[in-house]
């Protein structure tokens, strides 16, 4: 790779393909966000409801994946991986609770407790934080593949 005439050495090479990915990782989040924004319009234009429970474990689930996401920015801006550790084991909360959620949705569907609908909405929301947790972790993972 040349960039303005002049050659990079291996690591400057793994430095720029680890900020490659790490541009990736962010659009993605950008993407995601723009759909759960979008999920949101439809919620509201369309008068659905969700069920308490519903809303309670979106709730749950966002405050976690803004928790990874603003850890995985900080270890990128600043190269510490001081609290990698801690990214990792929100990334298994997020999983584990998107899991869970999963469960309660399909009781809320035998259930009826909720509109068919919004439980749609419901299990895309779900997915899309739940991606915007593996994309903040992929981040961290970029960071430390650097430090090694």
């Amino acid at each position: 790779i040349k960039l303005t005439g002049q050659s990079l050495n291996g690591n400057q090479i793994d430095r720029v393909a680890a900020m490659s990915k790490t541009l990736t990782d962010l659009e993605r989040i950008a993407d995601l966000a723009e759909n759960l924004t979008e999920l949101s319009m439809v919620t509201h234009d369309n008068k659905m409801d969700f069920s308490i429970d519903a809303r309670k474990e979106l709730e749950i689930l966002f405050e976690k994946v803004m928790e990874i996401y603003l850890g995985a920015r900080h270890i990128f801006e600043t190269e510490d991986l001081t609290e990698k550790d801690l990214v990792f084991t929100i990334h298994d909360e997020i999983d584990s609770l998107s899991e869970d959620f999963q469960i309660s949705h399909v009781n809320r569907v035998r259930n009826r407790v909720s509109s068919t609908q919004s439980e749609i909405v419901f299990l895309d929301a779900l997915g899309n934080l739940e991606r915007i947790g593996n994309h903040s972790k992929n981040i961290v993972q970029s960071v430390e593949r650097l430090s090694l």
